[in-house]
């Protein structure tokens, strides 16, 4: 069983952090005018899932996913089929009528919809509550309207969870 009294203490020590006490700064980003393909080699090279995407003013419009990335490898009519299985093994791919990566800029295929930010001064326990009740996995972090760091659901493992599993390891 985890110690009750230490998980108690650490999320007591969480609630007077704020989301810049947290944050990774060293943020890598695209803009809406970078091609699909600079963005998914910074992606690769980075090792994220998602990058935000930022204007010339720095302010976050916007988050690009591998997902995002990877439908563009399919035709767009594939979209709209439930199944795939009548695509024959030797499909080529990318399939012809997928997107071509050079040309296709970040902005045009942008979610805005499931975007989700937080101001650096925000407790870590918004925080929490943020990514848990609406399934986020990374939230930018913005001061003044400009991004500023982002926090993955790995950080506040890292500061709530870890403590803990650490003062007790053998349970």
């Amino acid at each position: 069983m985890v110690a009750p009294l230490l998980f108690y203490q650490v999320c007591q020590g969480v609630q007077r952090m704020v989301a810049r006490d947290i944050m990774n700064q060293d943020v890598v980003t695209v803009r809406v005018t970078d091609s699909i393909r600079c963005a998914a080699h910074k992606m690769l090279e980075a090792e994220y899932a998602a990058l935000p995407v930022v204007d010339d003013e720095d302010q976050v419009v916007g988050l690009l996913s591998e997902t995002d990335i990877l439908a563009l490898t399919l035709p767009e009519y594939l979209h709209s089929v439930a199944d795939l299985g009548f695509l024959p093994k030797s499909l080529q791919f990318p399939a012809p009528g997928a997107r071509d990566l050079d040309t296709t800029k970040v902005g045009d295929i942008l979610r805005t919809d499931i975007l989700e930010v937080v101001e650096a001064d925000e407790p870590v326990i918004e925080v929490v509550r943020l990514m848990v009740t609406q399934h986020v996995r990374r939230c930018p972090v913005v001061e003044k309207g400009k991004l500023v760091g982002i926090i993955a659901r790995r950080d506040l493992m890292q500061i709530i969870v870890r403590p803990t599993i650490e003062a007790n390891p053998e349970q």
